[in-house]
């Protein structure tokens, strides 16, 4: 049949499983954006307020369901994503295809970027390009091009792929047979070899005090690696500790759950890497390992620690791993629980035994510290308290979606995640201005479950107009900004590192602390809305938001001086109080 360049991409997307399209129109795409309401190519366009939204919302799309989303935007307007965006995406193993628009094509030679995967192997990815580009000189490269972008896209471990598309490209007709347009075969991801897998077994044997470290990588892997790592971590006796991103993996109510570490993790978490003497590193990218805090990747407290990692995608650091297994993750753990009989097993278990005793007594301290501060009744609110609340009141499977900064330091260290892909976070890469759209993403991956987004105040002004999306589409997630009047984490760094703050609080020219009111924002927007200043009015506020079968907004006046209340139990500093503005807005009733 003949098609154009731009009906030949809508096909493709169609045929792709590819169910959102999202951007913001612009005189260089305009053939692709109408080439979706074709009979048979209909995909619904989500509009977002800004462009770099875009990509933050199908961020939180893919990490939600594991499923790519489709980006259009072009050179006017300025809506080309930004590197910094995308990097988010390849940090947390996430995909999309953006496709961009310019007035004409080039006279250079079409290539496609020599970093990354050539090809769609699953198991030969290099870590350090962010994304795949091609830009296109003419239609009759398209075939080619969108199938191996798609490869790309839903490889194991996938990532982001860019395709620059000229308005004549995107005019030019095309001779093409869809029916022969499908993702080129990936390779099956190489198997770990037997020998390695034995002496891994061999090594966790031998250890006294044993601990699994999980990273992204292993969320991204099927249900299978989950049950798989469950297996082997119950056989052996060893923790399994998460990383940032990849909370859930393992249920934190489990007993063999050591919690998460981090910078932005818990004490209990971090002292299990710290005091163990072998630790197994799974599916773990740059970032997840790079996100522990130094002393932990030196070593931590053990004077010999014997590093294992079994990772899909090669990685560009040197630790002095003692194996270092290149293998698909759930085949690799499926193959060290086998290894492990039941007569190893309960050798295992019973040399584990203190050690598994010493962490239900860290996580008992743990859990009850984070219980005490959570309970706290002082107005303004800490920012420990919501999350709390919020725990109690959203669905085990909800997804809760975090932004940068306090908000993220009190949902990693106070909110228990169950499930994979139920955690939502920019650990790896924060940036401003995500956990909105990524929010609104994640809906659209998952409608029935319910979906927060926890986020602050300095936060949510970077990418407050997307509430208008969430509104046009009638999705019903809920937001809750956490408002402290100012970006508190940048002064929590600024007082520790250099003594005094400037340019991280909202003030008046007088000192008094400034602050839009959140909620009647969001009324305004269509949203309903609910402003919490007294504990009598938090459950209710937050019960009726998720029950309100619409977007919702509740805003939660948070105290300044509470952005490092908890990570004084991991070891790390406070900021003086003496140096720290308490004051509110007048009319806050929370002097």
């Amino acid at each position: 049949m003949k098609l154009t360049g731009a009906q030949v991409i809508a096909q493709a997307m169609k045929n792709f499983g590819v169910q959102y399209v999202a951007g913001v129109p612009g005189r260089d795409c305009l053939s692709l954006l109408d080439a979706f309401l074709d009979a048979g190519r209909e995909i619904p366009f989500i509009q977002v307020m800004q462009s770099r939204s875009a990509v933050h919302l199908a961020d939180g799309f893919h990490r939600a369901c594991g499923r790519p989303m489709a980006l259009i935007g072009g050179e006017s307007g300025n809506d080309v994503p930004m590197p910094t965006d995308m990097n988010v995406m390849e940090a947390h193993s996430s995909a999309a295809l953006m496709i961009g628009g310019r007035a004409a094509a080039d006279p250079v030679q079409y290539a496609s970027s020599e970093r990354g995967d050539a090809g769609g192997h699953r198991g030969a990815q290099v870590s350090g390009s962010a994304v795949r580009r091609w830009s296109l000189q003419n239609a009759a490269q398209l075939p080619d091009v969108l199938q191996s972008a798609c490869s790309v896209l839903l490889a194991s471990q996938p990532k982001p792929v860019q395709m620059e598309v000229p308005l004549d490209v995107q005019c030019e007709p095309l001779e093409i047979d869809m029916d022969a347009l499908h993702a080129q075969q990936l390779a099956e991801p190489p198997t770990a070899d037997r020998r390695l897998i034995e002496k891994a077994v061999a090594l966790l044997l031998s250890s006294m005090r044993p601990a699994i470290f999980v990273g992204i990588g292993i969320g991204t892997e099927t249900m299978d690696a989950k049950d798989a790592i469950l297996e082997l971590a119950t056989k052996l006796g060893a923790p399994v500790v998460a990383s940032a991103s990849a909370k859930g993996v393992v249920p934190e109510d489990h007993p063999i759950s050591g919690l998460s570490a981090g910078r932005f993790g818990t004490a209990v978490g971090n002292s299990i890497l710290a005091r163990a003497d072998l630790l197994l590193v799974v599916g773990c990218k740059d970032a997840d390992w790079a996100g522990l805090p130094d002393v932990l990747r030196a070593g931590g407290s053990s004077d010999e620690r014997t590093l294992i990692r079994v990772s899909l995608e090669l990685l560009q650091d040197d630790q002095g791993w003692e194996l270092d297994i290149h293998a698909d993750v759930s085949g690799a753990l499926r193959d060290m629980s086998a290894a492990m009989s039941p007569q190893r097993s309960r050798r295992a278990l019973s040399r584990h035994e203190s050690w598994l005793a010493t962490i239900e007594k860290l996580k008992t301290h743990w859990l009850q510290l984070v219980a005490d501060r959570s309970a706290v009744l002082k107005m303004p609110f800490s920012a420990q308290r919501p999350i709390s609340v919020l725990q109690q009141v959203m669905e085990r499977d909800g997804v809760l979606v975090a932004g940068p900064g306090t908000a993220l330091m009190a949902v990693q260290q106070v909110f228990r995640a169950y499930q994979p892909r139920t955690q939502l976070t920019c650990a790896n890469s924060p940036v401003v201005g995500w956990a909105v759209p990524a929010a609104i993403g994640a809906k659209l991956a998952v409608p029935a479950k319910d979906v927060v987004c926890v986020v602050g105040d300095g936060d949510f002004l970077q990418s407050l107009p997307e509430m208008a999306v969430c509104v046009m589409h009638g999705l019903p997630l809920v937001f809750v900004v956490l408002n402290n009047c100012g970006h508190m984490s940048t002064r929590f760094l600024q007082q520790k590192l250099l003594g005094r703050h400037v340019g991280s609080e909202f003030n008046m020219p007088n000192g008094r602390p400034y602050s839009p009111d959140f909620s009647d924002i969001a009324r305004s927007f269509g949203l309903e809305a609910w402003r919490v200043e007294h504990e009598s009015q938090l459950e209710r506020a937050l019960r009726g938001a998720l029950s309100s079968g619409g977007p919702a907004l509740v805003e939660i006046l948070t105290a300044r001086e509470d952005y490092a209340a908890l990570a004084g139990f991991c070891g790390g500093p406070g900021y003086p109080a003496e140096k720290s503005s308490t004051r509110r807005p007048e009319g806050s009733a929370v002097e």
